[in-house]
């Protein structure tokens, strides 16, 4: 995977490569596989934009550590594409991505961490009937409840 600017707005986009054809997954495999991977890397890119937003270095790692967790998500749906021999997805930040990006250099990532509570309860339903990533689900869980905790420690923070 090479970040690359995109063609206008400079925003990165990946570039990827896949052979063609099938190799034992079904059209429905693959297509479930490459929602995945674009969630992941969409989740991956939302975090590492809030750990440089943060200016606490300890809840900043807890983020990159998230970020690094989606890439790994991301990693195991890029080999069964790869495995199957299907082609990758392209992938550019959302709007939505950006916004909260961008919200979170604004007026800090308080602001962001509730909607990320929400999201990452609707990933871990998203995993939820998924066989091949019930250990996802769990992690998918876990992560709503650290940003539950984010959200806790932002609002002592202010209330000091």
């Amino acid at each position: 995977m090479t970040d690359l600017p995109g063609p206008i707005d400079g925003r990165p986009t990946v570039k990827v490569q896949g052979s063609s054809g099938n190799k034992g997954a079904s059209t429905g495999d693959t297509d479930r596989y490459r929602r995945y991977l674009l969630a992941e890397l969409e989740a991956a890119y939302l975090y590492e934009g809030l750990a440089r937003a943060e200016k606490d270095s300890e809840r900043a790692a807890v983020l990159r550590e998230l970020a690094a967790i989606e890439q790994a998500h991301a990693a195991r749906w890029r080999a069964k594409l790869e495995a199957a021999g299907a082609p990758l997805p392209a992938w550019r930040p959302t709007p939505r991505t950006l916004a909260l990006r961008w919200l979170a250099r604004l007026l800090g990532n308080r602001t962001v961490l509730p909607v990320l509570e929400r999201l990452e309860g609707t990933d871990a339903d998203m995993y939820a009937q998924e066989p091949e990533a019930q250990d996802f689900s769990v992690q998918e869980r876990s992560h709503a409840r650290i940003f539950a905790r984010l959200i806790g420690s932002s609002s002592r923070m202010r209330s000091r």
